[in-house]
């Protein structure tokens, strides 16, 4: 894929009801230029997909066929080529997240389940409830994000900075410090039909507090949010704000497992970021 690409890749996406927006695959071309792949037809863009690497574990996300030229092979070889992409790259692991239609693709190719996950969607209209937790102090501009990255790598055990890095360039997140330091953070980007809120990582109540905080700031507009279904409380306070669920997604892997840690990971940065 070229920058000149992705006016046809946006336009794979409008047609499949997809999010995404220039912005998000410009973002996908400067941290893996190599990694963003296009199937073509007689010099026609007719595919998409992206490898991501993220030092030993790769994500591949965006695969799109046009409608009209769907049922010939052409998601999977693009699948395979992100796969020999990936294995190139010397990664242990690839992971991915699927919606019930890919997920027969993905585990002919070797791919594992995980957990899921619910696509929460709307315009939050209700009132939210307000955490019980104390109130902390909540701050959108920080000198330092290496905390904020360190923060990240434990909770999801994989070196995401340059992913961050872009994101908070974009939008700053909203910070919680305890006792001087970085306990939690939730962020947001916009999206072509709907603002995208994550990732959200630290403690379950402090993101609790933050999602609330975030869902009170976003009335009136719509939003997405992909929260793990093992997370009853977080799903509880979107649920209360009018949400509903869109379609589940299914975390999957290939190679050496890599497992989240529960206890810090609590909202995804969606379905083509992990």
């Amino acid at each position: 894929m070229t920058r000149s690409d992705v006016p046809l890749a946006l336009q794979l996406t409008v047609q499949a009801g997809w999010n995404q927006t220039p912005a998000d695959w410009l973002r996908m071309l400067e941290m893996e230029p190599n990694g963003c792949l296009v199937a073509e037809v007689e010099g026609t863009l007719v595919g998409t997909t992206v490898c991501c690497t993220f030092d030993g574990i790769a994500w591949l996300a965006l695969v799109l066929v046009d409608t009209g030229f769907r049922e010939r092979g052409i998601g999977r070889r693009l699948v395979q080529t992100g796969l020999k992409y990936a294995d190139d790259m010397g990664v242990r692991t690839v992971r991915l997240d699927a919606t019930p239609l890919g997920r027969p693709v993905y585990e002919r190719l070797g791919f594992q389940p995980q957990f899921e996950l619910s696509r929460w969607g709307g315009i939050p209209t209700s009132s939210v409830v307000n955490s019980s937790m104390p109130q902390v102090e909540v701050e959108t501009l920080a000198a330092d994000y290496e905390p904020l990255f360190e923060l990240d790598r434990r909770a999801i055990c994989t070196n995401r900075k340059k992913l961050l890095q872009r994101l908070f360039a974009e939008s700053p997140p909203a910070i919680v410090r305890t006792a001087g330091r970085v306990a939690s953070f939730l962020t947001r980007r916009p999206g072509r039909i709907s603002t995208q809120i994550g990732p959200g990582i630290g403690s379950r109540g402090e993101c609790r507090m933050l999602l609330e905080r975030e869902l009170v700031a976003s009335r009136g507009q719509p939003v997405i949010i992909d929260i793990p279904v093992d997370r009853p409380d977080l799903n509880a306070v979107v649920e209360q704000a009018g949400l509903t669920v869109q379609r589940t997604l299914l975390r999957m892997y290939r190679g050496e497992t890599v497992v989240e840690n529960a206890s810090l990971f609590q909202i995804s940065s969606g379905a083509e970021l992990g």
